[in-house]
């Protein structure tokens, strides 16, 4: 498998590859974000912690839908019902726009 992993890479220009790489970062950075916030809010009760997690990435990423619905549930979990229905309205507008199957999980060939 690695070989053919080589293999792959070096037929492509090395800029694309560059952005390649960039990107599956990019996708797991965002992911382990989600996750961590989500894991201060639900397991260690940390409100704070994942408020302020999930305010920079929906400063970052405002179409991100998943992470305005974690927003919301933070603001509810604090007594914040203004802001968690504005957090969950808009997790629900962005939802509505987005693809049912995340664009990295679409399998592409070349």
């Amino acid at each position: 498998v690695d070989t053919f992993i080589v293999m792959l890479l070096t037929s492509f220009p090395p800029s694309f590859v560059y952005f390649l790489c960039l990107y599956v970062f990019f996708i797991s950075h965002e992911a382990n974000l989600l996750r961590k916030a989500e894991l201060r809010h639900q397991v260690h009760n940390d409100l704070e912690g994942a408020e302020s997690i999930l305010a920079s990435f929906v400063r970052r990423n405002p179409l991100n839908y998943h992470a305005w619905y974690q927003y919301g549930k933070v603001f509810e979990a604090k007594g914040d019902m203004s802001a968690a229905s504005d957090c969950f309205i808009t997790a629900l507008n962005l939802e509505a726009t987005s693809p049912i199957l995340p664009l990295s999980t679409i399998h592409v060939e070349f």
